[in-house]
């Protein structure tokens, strides 16, 4: 129970404000250096430096520490609602001894395992949401992940995880990527709560975070997005305008826009060459499958809403490695676009889904990595011919593509249909804007049905994959039993 206002809403509205604070003084803190720096000479230029210096930047200034300590103020209020009503609650009931409190603390400061979020998760569920939102107040990071908490507390938990790791990270001596990264954690905290929901959140190395748009909970339809190769947490905006685009105006609709793993690095970015050819294994795409089945095991689903998982390139392979075997019990749709495929993986029976979960797959014309890859890259194609005797061993290779006519999903229409204006092309253009990709993603998530893609003469070379790996396996199993 709550006595007295919300103390939830009172901790997101001091973030928002500080976030406020932080940005305002970062801004005058440019300002200030680029009137400093310049090289602008003459009347104006002096009438514009003497106003920034004497009127401005102190005004600027004064404001910032205004909002910091209104912010303070706030957030106060709300850690002492939460005690006085925690006190109340605790007073009353004997659910939580001291003992489970004492140990719940020191398991907050463990590393994380699957015993571990086990026995939280039987602890937490006795404890009231207005306990968890204190004890998030010293173990924001722990309590953001913690497996079957309300999203409007792993969202607090998260922010404040997001605001710790910024004090001290604005090193304007930095590179564009790391100034990317801050930009676009400054961006989420500062978005509405009720529009963007912080549901989880790392920053060790390339950096991990999830975040929603819309309340997950309580939409009636989701969608998990998961990226692909040279994905990191400062070109993660992209991943959010695509889940932005997929969710487009309905009010039924969330997103979920997810990166819980480490992908391989992208031909784009020359820091991470000597990381393309992981690109080529599935190592990184089982352990993603781990991370994404206990994030989607951790959050609050209930009954009645439909979720799609999608994945995109690499993407893709994390997550039918995480849905093979009812790996995602939560899901009803399981949707590939882009995919390279997976050695482990040749028809929709391998993936052993659940019986009422739907297998879609999206593959766009001139899109090499889903269309020909395995017939352009040595080492893939099954490992067929002299592709075996490639650099490196072909892990992911597959007789047949997720696209492929013999694979046994629903392949679906990426070309221009009903409202949609343009053509899905190419391995990026699934999620743009007015495509026929879009469309029929954002049906599949609706829950209506898309059209499926018909037969082209482009789809001739996936039947002789398909075909051509049959009789490899065959082979391979005469060879096998001999």
């Amino acid at each position: 129970m709550i006595w007295g206002t919300d103390p939830i809403a009172l901790q997101l509205l001091a973030t928002r404000i500080r976030a406020g604070s932080q940005l305002l003084q970062d801004l005058t803190d440019q300002m200030t250096r680029t009137v400093h720096v310049s090289q602008w000479a003459g009347h104006d230029a002096t009438g514009f430096a003497t106003a920034w210096w004497q009127v401005l930047r102190p005004s600027l200034t004064i404001a910032a520490q205004d909002l910091g300590r209104f912010a303070q103020a706030v957030a106060e209020q709300a850690t002492q609602q939460v005690q006085a009503s925690t006190a109340v609650e605790m007073a009353g009931s004997a659910a939580l001894s001291e003992s489970d409190l004492t140990r719940l603390r020191q398991m907050l400061e463990e590393p994380a395992s699957l015993s571990r979020d086990e026995q939280l998760t039987a602890i937490s569920n006795r404890i009231s949401p207005l306990a968890l939102l204190a004890l998030a107040n010293g173990n924001p990071t722990a309590i953001g992940q913690l497996p079957g908490i309300d999203v409007r507390i792993r969202d607090y938990a998260n922010r404040l995880a997001i605001k710790e790791y910024l004090v001290g990270q604005r090193d304007y001596e930095a590179g564009p990527e790391h100034h990317r990264r801050i930009a676009l954690l400054d961006e989420i905290l500062t978005a509405t709560p009720r529009d963007i929901y912080v549901l989880s959140f790392d920053p060790a190395g390339d950096g991990k975070i999830a975040v929603s748009l819309g309340d997950p909970q309580s939409a009636k339809n989701v969608a998990v997005l998961v990226p692909g190769i040279g994905t990191e947490l400062h070109s993660f905006g992209e991943v959010i305008a695509d889940a932005r685009r997929v969710r487009g105006e309905s009010p039924d609709v969330a997103t979920v826009a997810w990166l819980g793993y480490d992908p391989p690095g992208g031909t784009g970015d020359l820091s991470r060459w000597h990381d393309l050819p992981s690109a080529m294994r599935e190592d990184r795409a089982v352990n993603g499958a781990a991370g994404l089945q206990h994030f989607m095991s951790g959050m609050v689903w209930r009954p009645d809403q439909h979720v799609s998982v999608l994945g995109h390139s690499y993407g893709s392979v994390v997550v039918m490695h995480a849905a093979a075997g009812s790996g995602l019990p939560m899901a009803d749709k399981v949707v590939t676009l882009g995919s390279p495929g997976s050695a482990s993986f040749n028809s929709v029976g391998d993936l052993a889904l659940d019986k009422d979960q739907t297998f879609y797959t999206l593959a766009a014309d001139g899109d090499i990595v889903s269309g020909a890859y395995g017939d352009l890259i040595p080492g893939l194609a099954g490992g067929w011919g002299p592709s075996t005797v490639g650099p490196w061993p072909p892990d992911i290779g597959t007789s047949r593509m997720p696209s492929d006519p013999g694979f046994g999903g629903i392949r679906v229409e990426t070309d221009a249909w009903a409202s949609a204006t343009s053509d899905s092309e190419g391995h990026s253009q699934y999620y743009a804007a007015g495509s026929g990709g879009l469309l029929s993603v954002q049906a599949i998530v609706a829950g209506t049905v898309p059209p499926e893609r018909s037969f082209q003469l482009s789809d001739l070379p996936a039947y002789e994959r398909g075909l051509t790996g049959e009789v490899q396996e065959h082979i391979t199993q005469w060879q096998e039993q001999r």
